[in-house]
C-alpha cells in the first residue's frame, strides 16, 4: 500500500509545479516539458470543462425534475441551453488553444479537399461558422 501512496504523492507533487492558475500559462508551461500537442490540449480541455460542470450539473437536474415518460431531449430550451453551454465551453478551449489541429474544421476539410488552399479552407471554416451560428 506504501508505494501507491508514494506514487500518488509523488503524482501530485509533480502536478503541482506543472499547474499554473492562468490556462495559457499551463499549457505553455506543459510545452517546455515536452508534452505532445494532443496531451496538453487534453489536460486544458479537461480544466476547461471542470469550470463547466457545474453550469451543465444545474441543466442535468432540470432534466431529471421532469416526469419519467417526458423525453428530456425533445424541450427545445433545455437543447439550447446545453448547445449554448457546449459553445461557450468549445469557444474558452479554442481561446486557450486556439483551433484544435487534428480535429478541428480546417483539418476535416483539409482531408476532404487536399488540393485546396490554406485561403480556401480558412473561408469555407468562414462560411461553416456563419452557417453554425445561424
Amino acid at each position: 500500500m506504501a508505494p501507491v501512496a508514494n506514487a500518488v504523492a509523488e503524482a501530485a507533487g509533480l502536478w503541482s509545479e506543472l499547474r499554473a492558475d492562468d490556462l495559457h500559462d499551463q499549457a505553455e508551461k506543459l510545452r517546455i516539458d515536452g508534452f505532445p500537442p494532443a496531451m496538453i490540449r487534453a489536460i486544458v480541455a479537461a480544466q476547461i470543462r471542470a469550470k463547466f460542470a457545474a453550469r451543465r450539473k444545474v441543466l442535468e437536474a432540470a432534466q431529471g425534475e421532469l416526469p419519467f415518460w417526458k423525453n428530456p431531449a425533445t424541450d427545445p430550451a433545455t437543447q439550447a441551453a446545453f448547445r449554448a453551454l457546449a459553445k461557450e465551453e468549445q469557444q474558452a478551449i479554442k481561446d486557450v488553444l486556439g483551433p484544435d489541429p487534428e480535429y478541428g474544421p480546417a483539418a476535416s476539410l483539409r482531408r476532404q479537399f487536399p488540393g485546396f488552399s490554406d485561403e480556401s479552407i480558412e473561408q469555407m471554416v468562414a462560411i461553416r461558422e456563419r452557417y453554425d451560428q445561424q
